[in-house]
């Protein structure tokens, strides 16, 4: 029911004409569909704040598709706070926002139905800018973040346990800054 929630308010986030809108999450599991956190130009509200607690958790509703939230052109600012979250975000030319936070990597058990194949980072940054602050990025097998013709601002937030062939806690490439 909480999720059900949650997607709803988000929906209403992107019907909100120029307005800023804040949506409170409790103490709950969150898991959500690729299409409920996506923001994009035609994202009507002027911002979007999704603000928990330490145990507010946001998690994928499939295996299939691991991403939580993806931000992309001409998306409002997007801000998470205090979220536990278990899933890959992803940015494509948009703002996110990313203050104390726990990003971890997700486990076949987190999600209903069986094991993971998806190997992407956690965090995916193309052509936009994302701040992490304060934010701590654990356990990812494929790695933490990759960064390609982009901005990535680091506050206060560690990466550790995290692994990949190449760049395990962070991938840049292109005209990028870190």
């Amino acid at each position: 029911a909480e999720a059900v929630g949650l997607a709803a308010a988000l929906l209403q986030a992107k019907a909100e004409t120029g307005l800023p809108v804040h949506i409170m999450m409790g103490s709950a599991d969150y898991a959500l569909s690729s299409n409920d956190a996506f923001f994009d130009n035609t994202t009507a509200a002027s911002e979007v704040w999704l603000v928990g607690n330490p145990l507010a958790t946001m998690r994928p509703t499939s295996i299939e598709q691991l991403q939580i939230v993806k931000v992309a052109y001409g998306a409002p600012r997007v801000h998470i706070s205090k979220v536990r979250l278990l899933g890959q975000l992803r940015v494509d030319g948009g703002e996110l926002n990313i203050q104390d936070c726990i990003i971890e990597e997700i486990s076949s058990t987190s999600v209903v139905g069986g094991k993971l194949s998806a190997k992407e980072r956690a965090l995916t940054v193309f052509d936009g800018r994302v701040i992490l602050m304060r934010t701590v990025m654990q356990g990812h097998s494929a790695g933490a973040i990759y960064v390609a013709s982009a901005t990535l601002i680091l506050i206060e937030t560690t990466i550790r346990k995290c692994q990949a062939p190449a760049g395990g806690a962070i991938l840049v490439c292109g005209h990028s800054t870190v």
